[in-house]
């Protein structure tokens, strides 16, 4: 009896440190899901939370100044593409599944929209790493490298979850109009961009 008693006990220990652990998960992702902007506006400026979001007059003009090179060695200004068209920038790397799950979507949309739309790709990778990835992938817009230092730029650009792939989206002026960390639905992406195109 003592023995099926120690096995009962061990099984409800068992069991209680799984549910506990599953609810310390839960509340943690929870936690650390991203806030959409709408959910932004409704927060009061006195929270602190404000103050992690970088202001987007700052993000637009370091996306202004930010002057990358290609495979080709060939500079480009961000600034290059600003004010014509709506522009994606997309911060990502062959080292990441999501962002090399999501980029042949950005061709097909570029091929797509791209009387309307500039997608541009920034590598937080190294040269050999995107050139090797690139030829396996064929990609028909810009891809611009910024070596490891793409993810502390995305940081700067409004990435605070330190996470690619890392997109935006700016008008014609070259404001941020919106963001996503993670792997933006090809069909909601699309209805963002003819909606903005219009």
């Amino acid at each position: 009896m003592n023995h099926i008693m120690r096995i009962i006990i061990t099984v409800l220990c068992l069991a209680f440190i799984i549910y506990s652990g599953y609810s310390v998960y839960k509340k943690s992702s929870h936690e650390a899901s991203p806030l959409s902007s709408a959910m932004l506006n409704q927060i009061p400026a006195s929270n602190p939370i404000i103050t992690k979001t970088p202001d987007p007059v700052a993000i637009a003009k370091t996306l202004r100044n930010i002057t990358l090179q290609d495979i080709n060695h060939h500079q480009f200004a961000l600034s290059k593409w600003q004010g014509k068209k709506i522009m994606v920038v997309n911060f990502w790397a062959t080292w990441c599944p999501p962002c090399r799950h999501e980029l042949p979507d950005f061709v097909e949309l570029q091929k797509q929209l791209g009387s309307k739309v500039q997608f541009v790709g920034i590598a937080a990778d190294s040269e050999s790493n995107v050139e090797t990835y690139l030829k396996t992938q064929s990609v028909n817009y810009p891809i611009l490298l910024s070596g490891i230092d793409g993810v502390s730029l995305a940081e700067q650009v409004g990435d605070n979850q330190d996470a690619l792939p890392y997109t935006l989206i700016l008008n014609r002026h070259g404001a941020v109009i919106n963001e996503h960390t993670g792997i933006w639905a090809t069909k909601a992406l699309r209805t963002e961009l003819v909606k903005l195109a219009v």
